[in-house]
């Protein structure tokens, strides 16, 4: 089941690089976001999007909004993609 999860993952990411690659120069950069709020599990696929950020942070400004559980995981993450934490059982 992991690799098929895995190969969603990519599948998509693969889509979504087809989909917002820069087609020409634009002076205004593009904000992308991305929202996950399902299990862990989910949010460790959706880290695919941290380890290949400079596809994307070139022409946009990516958001990527996660689940509070899952904090952790990601704390240590410096990198150019901003990284958001939601409570859902606040809202």
């Amino acid at each position: 089941m992991n690799k098929f999860n895995n190969f969603i993952a990519y599948l998509l990411f693969s889509f979504w690089r087809i989909i917002f690659s820069s087609k020409g120069n634009s002076h205004s950069r593009k904000k992308i976001l991305l929202v996950n709020l399902g299990k862990i599990g989910d949010a460790v696929i959706s880290s695919v999007i941290l380890t290949n950020e400079n596809v994307f942070t070139e022409t946009r400004d990516v958001v990527l909004l996660l689940e509070e559980q899952t904090r952790e995981l990601f704390e240590a993450y410096k990198g150019k993609v901003k990284i958001l934490f939601v409570d859902k059982k606040k809202y």
